[in-house]
């Protein structure tokens, strides 16, 4: 019943104990999940601060990554943007050498920057960001498409949401219903991870049918989403 505080207590007791890297990126990120944001940035800025200069490129493209997303959160747009643009310089290096290992991570990071860029209303900037993530992840899912399909519709989603806004109603459209077919398929074979996409992109669909005034299509995609 208590294992939050006894998960804190022990990170604090280990930290207390012997501080290095791993136990403070580790409760960090611990912190992230449950949505205490102040502190998972203090330990992730401590852990930067002391070892920041001994970590390995990888390591530390993935903690500012991740220290991107915790500042977005926080609406430190700023701090957020120096971040992942950081971890992206990082991430495309390390891809020159080995695309295999390290261009999903360039995606990834390109994915997290234009909803950061979409936050701040810089709509261009978003959708160049997008645009390079979705390519990226289009070439890895016709070689790998159980692992890849699943991102090339979250950035289609995100995509959608950022040309809606932006009154671009077919190309939003193209994009829903593209991540739509994708989330569809993906819940045939494993509902209980993919319906929730599949009703998100309904409703996400449903909003932009409503701008367009297409009412009744509008009503079938809440609807669906709402069944769902």
């Amino acid at each position: 019943p208590n294992r939050f505080q006894d998960t804190c207590r022990f990170y604090e007791q280990s930290i207390r104990s012997y501080t290095y890297f791993n136990n403070l990126f580790e409760y960090a990120y611990f912190l992230q999940q449950h949505n205490q944001h102040n502190e998972a940035e203090r330990y992730y800025q401590e852990a930067m601060r002391n070892f920041g200069r001994e970590l390995d490129a990888p390591t530390r493209a993935t903690t500012l990554n991740n220290l991107g997303i915790l500042q977005s959160d926080k609406n430190e747009f700023e701090d957020a943007l120096k971040s992942f643009k950081e971890a992206l310089e990082i991430y495309r290096k390390l891809a020159q050498v080995n695309p295999h290992a390290y261009i999903t991570y360039v995606a990834m990071t390109l994915n997290n920057l234009g909803t950061l860029q979409y936050k701040k209303n810089e709509f261009d900037d978003a959708i160049k960001s997008y645009k390079e993530a979705l390519e990226i992840r289009r070439e890895l899912a016709q070689t790998n498409p159980q692992s890849y399909l699943p991102y090339v519709a979250e950035t289609l989603n995100n995509l959608g949401n950022l040309q809606s806004d932006k009154n671009e109603f077919e190309d939003a459209l193209k994009s829903y219903k593209e991540a739509l077919e994708i989330r569809r398929k993906l819940a045939q074979t494993n509902p209980q991870s993919y319906l929730p996409d599949v009703a998100g992109t309904l409703n996400n669909l449903g909003v932009l049918q409503s701008k367009k005034n297409e009412f009744e299509d509008a009503l079938k995609s809440y609807r669906e989403a709402l069944e769902i």
